[in-house]
C-alpha cells in the first residue's frame, strides 16, 4: 500500500473515532455523519484495486488457445485423411 493510501485509512480511522465518539456523547452536529463515514468505508472496500479479474484473464487464455487448437485439429485432419487416402 502507497504512503498515500496508508494516511487516508488513517484519516478515516481517525475521523470514525471522533464521529463515534460525538455520537455517543449525544452531539447532534454528528447525525448521518458515522452513517456516510461507514457508506465510503464500503464503497472504497469493495473497488477493485486490479482491473483485470480472474474472468478475464481466463478468456485471454481461451483467446490464446485457439490458433493452437485449430493447428492441432488441421493436423490431425491432415493425418486422418491421409490415412484414408494410403
Amino acid at each position: 500500500m502507497t504512503e498515500e493510501g496508508n494516511t487516508g485509512l488513517t484519516w478515516e480511522r481517525r475521523l470514525a473515532l471522533w464521529s463515534r465518539d460525538d455520537a455517543l456523547t449525544g452531539n447532534a452536529s454528528t447525525q448521518g455523519r458515522l452513517t456516510d463515514l461507514v457508506t465510503y468505508k464500503t464503497q472504497v472496500e469493495s473497488t477493485r484495486e486490479w482491473f483485470f479479474d480472474s474472468s478475464t484473464l481466463w478468456r485471454f487464455g481461451l483467446y490464446l488457445l485457439i490458433p493452437v487448437a485449430s493447428m492441432v485439429g488441421g493436423a490431425l485432419v491432415e493425418r486422418l485423411v491421409a490415412m484414408v487416402l494410403d
